[in-house]
């Protein structure tokens, strides 16, 4: 209504809605900091195969600067701008040498960009500018919503697995103590587990599980199978899986 103090507003009174007393809302299985390790580590495990390919380097490079891409398509990332790739927790993984010498912070200043270091750099080789080219563009490439990445970790025969172990303190205590649970389930056959492993506190579910996947003598202790150990040797989480489409 509109009266001489202005507009305002006149609704019927509403008693203030009660808040229903419920169930505290279960915790994830993972939480969001780990997804985003996880799918860092992703990245970095394609990183690690692309530093070995020149020739498809160049070719996203040319393609990346044709001019036909939309800018968020391309698949490079030409600032240079190397992409995260180090988890908040790194513990389990373990890049390449060559992928991780840029991972620490270098507060050393480079060269001067002098004629003479250039040509010093020449004189190098065309392998070693091949070289050094392709660890750099390795080092750009980011995933985008196309599902090239996808299509690329196929064709390389990426394996998250050798550069990345599940342990307690980098992943496994993070996750929750149900999808704890449900792991051990699906690694042991109900034959050879321990029944009382559910009743562990989380945290000691987390170290079983470790050494689950890096002991072999707790493996042969459960009398597990080759095709079992082998199974428990490829395991990744689903979010270290390349998805078709948007990533």
């Amino acid at each position: 209504m509109i009266s001489r103090d202005g507009l305002s507003v006149e609704r019927a009174y509403q008693q203030p809605r009660a808040v229903p007393r419920g169930a505290a809302e279960a915790a994830p299985d993972l939480p969001q900091s780990l997804i985003e390790d996880l799918h860092r580590i992703r990245l970095g495990a394609l990183q690690a195969r692309l530093m070995d390919q020149s020739e498809l380097m160049l070719d996203l490079l040319a393609w990346s600067l044709g001019g036909g891409l939309r800018p968020w398509a391309r698949p490079l990332a030409i600032s240079p701008t190397d992409q995260p790739i180090a988890p908040e927790k790194g513990e389990g993984t373990s890049y390449p040498p060559r992928l991780a010498a840029r991972l620490e912070p270098n507060t050393s200043l480079g060269p001067d960009g002098t004629p003479a270091e250039f040509e010093a750099f020449r004189a190098q080789g065309k392998k070693h500018r091949n070289q050094i080219l392709t660890e750099a563009l390795a080092r750009t490439f980011c995933t985008g919503s196309s599902g090239l990445s996808a299509a690329l970790a196929r064709q390389l025969g990426v394996e998250v697995r050798r550069i990345w172990t599940p342990t307690a303190q980098g992943f496994l205590g993070r996750c929750s103590a149900s999808y704890l649970d449900r792991l051990w389930s699906e690694l042991v056959p109900a034959a050879a587990a321990d029944q009382s492993f559910q009743k562990l506190k989380k945290g000691e579910k987390a170290k079983r599980l470790e050494a689950l996947f890096a002991d072999p003598a707790t493996r042969e202790a459960l009398g597990l199978s080759r095709e079992g150990c082998a199974k428990i040797d490829a395991w990744v989480p689903a979010e270290l899986d390349w998805p078709e489409g948007e990533e």
